[in-house]
């Protein structure tokens, strides 16, 4: 459609007489090329108008009909019958039926909406943190101990204890006779507390305990005893004795004093009745009425009760109970962790549960890996210890505690240091000499295009092609202008 300005140039444009002129019409002729092969002049070209639903299929695939010229009228310039016909070839397959097989439509898949795909990239993060904290489980960490308890004849006792843990631990206490070894389930004492049978005087000291379970492991309470406070003695029988005490006086040794009854009774005292047991009563002797004082040695690390009572012709009087720890050396430190920050560890650690015989008087602290071997005395007070600059292996840490009698045994953990290598930091690109940087003339804007040039609004491409070829031309003529002038010139 637009060659048509050209070939009019051509025809109409007269006779050229001399070169100079000749020369200009081929530079004109050049530029008409490569503004035609360009495209229109105009503004980019409108997008195709959207077709209404009942738009037949040969009206929407038909080319789009350029604009009309001025003075020209609008019906001459709608493309004829012969231009629509490559629409018309593909009608029948774009207007079938809608009710077509659904087989044989294509499916086109929805596209969610911006709000919807970060609603669901949102949820599915929520799953993964939810499935991942749901992952991990925790042992259960007994948070609450159950005590001992004093109840009169007839009476029940509550016990209570609590733990953590995730899942959440289930409980279950458990009973044992101070004559037996062994734990028994009670049936049906599943939750936080347990409540005892009243008690009876065949109840001597039964010990009670929760177990907590979850799927990490399990962790079982401390002991604590049911104490039924005694029948009262017979009638005429001595009171209980006075200030009571129990104490270790040297290793694996226990000391009992006390004063005698406020109230003999009706007969004099006869004898003192003194011992120690922990669920296997039996350690125990008779003293004259004028001692108030019993020794007992060989005895083992651990907890006992004392007892002390008072005999005369009626029988034996009101008993007194002291509680009592023995151990020569202290028992292990407790809460034993070891923390790890780059090449350096930080152990803690918490006092013993019992310093034994006598007060605790220091820690030590051992770090061993393979033939590594590293230690420090510290004093009682200490709860920490960082040791810094470590190799990388995996690190025993062993911390003891030790009085007068020796060292306890050993609580341990066990740390990992890992190897590092450091990464050497990246050598900065060496600059050139100033001297050797070569000059470099600054690029010059590039040269203004002509009017006409600047209208085009076609393919970037296309318009390159166009110049370039305007310009191969322009050459051409030249050349022949040239050997033209030198031709008439010599004749």
């Amino acid at each position: 459609m637009f060659s048509s300005p050209v070939r009019q140039s051509a025809s109409t444009a007269p006779p050229l007489r001399r070169s100079g002129a000749r020369l200009a019409a081929l530079v004109a002729a050049a530029t008409c090329v490569g503004i035609c092969a360009a495209g229109p002049a105009s503004a980019d070209p409108a997008p195709a108008e959207s077709t209404p639903a009942s738009t037949p299929a040969s009206v929407t695939l038909s080319a789009p009909v350029a604009p009309a010229e001025t003075g020209t009228a609008a019906p001459t310039e709608v493309a004829p019958a012969t231009e629509v016909a490559p629409a018309t070839e593909v009608a029948p397959t774009l207007t079938e039926p809608a009710t077509a097989e659904p087989a044989t439509q294509p499916v086109v898949p929805v596209q969610p909406a911006p709000a919807q795909l970060t609603a669901s990239r949102a949820s599915a993060a929520t799953s993964r943190t939810a499935v991942s904290a749901a992952a991990v489980a925790t042992k259960p960490v007994v948070t609450t101990q159950p005590v001992e308890t004093w109840v009169d004849l007839g009476k029940s006792a509550t016990f209570t204890a609590h733990a953590s843990g995730s899942p959440t631990p289930t409980v279950q206490w458990q009973s044992r006779r101070w004559t037996e070894d062994a734990w028994t389930d009670i049936p049906g004492a599943t939750s936080d507390s347990y409540t005892s049978p009243p008690a009876s005087v065949n109840d001597v000291e039964p010990g009670f305990r929760a177990v907590f379970t979850n799927s990490a492991g399990s962790v079982a309470t401390q002991s604590a005893d049911l104490r039924v406070n005694q029948a009262p003695p017979a009638a005429g029988t001595p009171s209980a004795p006075r200030n009571v005490k129990a104490r270790q006086t040297a290793p694996s040794q226990i000391t009992i004093t006390w004063s005698a009854p406020s109230d003999e009774g009706s007969s004099p005292i006869t004898s003192y009745g003194a011992g120690y047991g922990t669920r296997r009563w039996g350690n125990g002797d008779d003293f004259s009425p004028s001692t108030f004082k019993a020794v007992f040695n060989g005895i083992d690390d651990g907890d006992y009760t004392a007892v002390v009572f008072a005999v005369n012709d009626s029988g034996m009087g009101w008993r007194v109970f002291v509680p009592i720890s023995v151990g020569d050396v202290p028992t292990a430190p407790r809460h034993l962790a070891a923390t790890r920050s780059g090449s350096s560890v930080t152990v803690t650690w918490g006092s013993p549960a019992r310093a034994g015989y006598a007060p605790v008087r220091g820690y030590d602290v051992v770090l061993t890996s393979g033939s590594r071997r590293l230690t420090r005395t510290l004093p009682a007070d200490a709860t920490r210890a960082t040791f810094r600059d470590l190799p990388a292996g995996t690190w025993r840490v062993t911390v003891t505690a030790t009085n007068v009698v020796g060292a306890s045994s050993a609580a341990t953990v066990s740390v990992t240091v890992p190897s590092s290598t450091p990464v050497a930091p990246p050598r900065p690109a060496t600059r050139p000499a100033a001297a050797a940087i070569p000059a470099v003339a600054p690029a010059q804007a590039p040269t203004r295009a002509p009017a006409a040039q600047l209208a085009l609004t076609g393919s970037e491409g296309a318009a390159q092609a166009a110049l370039a070829l305007g310009l191969l031309v322009l050459g051409l003529v030249s050349t022949t202008a040239a050997r033209r002038l030198r031709t008439a010139t010599k004749a």
